[in-house]
């Protein structure tokens, strides 16, 4: 469990220009495991089929706990 930061505290976060970019549209599950939370994140993948349609369905980008 993270400790609760006194107010006026700041917290530096450096960048390793390696993290992913993740794309997100929506978050359709998420919830609480003794005290681990977890989050689902989704986006729509839009492809090409035939006779000029378009199918498009929702994918999961990331489980994050």
């Amino acid at each position: 469990m993270s400790e609760k930061q006194p107010p006026g505290t700041t917290v530096t976060v450096s960048d390793t220009h390696h993290a992913p970019f993740i794309y997100v549209e929506q978050a359709p599950s998420c919830g609480n495991n003794g005290g681990i939370i977890n989050v689902t994140l989704a986006a729509y993948r839009h492809i090409p089929g035939g006779s000029g349609k378009v199918a498009t369905d929702l994918v999961v980008t990331a489980h994050m706990r």
